[in-house]
């Protein structure tokens, strides 16, 4: 599955998702390309990060709720 956010000129956001069966479970692999000026790169690179972090986690939450059900 692949995304790709771009909304504000000059700051784009490609991510790439693999899902992958492993060992009785599924391995997630996501991939992310962040273009951004120099002067905002640090703050889009955290916030991207801190995102993504917030939507794997609750992905596995769901994943893992369904899976309970």
């Amino acid at each position: 599955m692949d995304l790709l956010f771009s909304k504000i000129s000059n700051i784009r956001l490609d991510v790439h998702y693999q899902f992958t069966s492993q060992d009785g479970g599924t391995l997630l692999i996501e991939q992310m390309l962040i273009s951004a000026p120099a002067l905002v790169s640090s703050y889009v690179i955290s916030t991207a990060q801190r995102v993504q972090e917030q939507t794997l986690a609750n992905l596995k939450r769901r994943l893992e709720a369904e899976q309970a059900a």
